[in-house]
């Protein structure tokens, strides 16, 4: 059985302007997202487990120290307590959930921390994305 890939998206209208400007683009496959991010010299596809990744914040709710991923660090991107960005996020549709804890990883620990990828894995120049991605942008 094939798995059902949704349309891409970014954290703008735009996916030309999420991906070329902002260095990310995700979408739905199966129960993961694949994604498209910079990755300093080029665009890699990779894979980000949201549901994985709630259970390991939760996990490390009430811990010591700052605990990798924390709720608390990614909290502090946006202003909120930890309770309120937990609720936030978990409030959201899956879609938007997803996109949030993304972005905020990245900003917060960085691209190799939040997507799984290949470390062999072909980096794709801006003229190559594009052909491969053809009418998604």
């Amino acid at each position: 059985m094939a798995v059902k890939k949704e349309k891409w998206y970014g954290n703008d209208v735009s996916n030309e302007v999420s991906l070329f400007e902002n260095g990310l683009l995700m979408r739905c496959c199966g129960v993961m997202y694949e994604v498209i991010v910079w990755l300093g010299t080029g665009y890699v596809y990779g894979l980000f487990d949201d549901n994985d990744l709630i259970e390991d914040l939760d996990s490390n709710r009430g811990e010591v120290g700052e605990p990798f991923p924390s709720w608390q660090c990614l909290a502090e991107l946006s202003g909120s307590s930890k309770e309120d960005y937990r609720t936030m996020v978990m409030d959201s549709t899956r879609d938007v959930r997803a996109l949030t804890l993304l972005t905020d990883m990245i900003s917060y620990y960085g691209v190799q921390d939040a997507v799984s990828f290949d470390w062999d894995a072909k980096a794709y120049s801006e003229s190559e994305i594009r052909k491969r991605l053809n009418k998604a942008l």
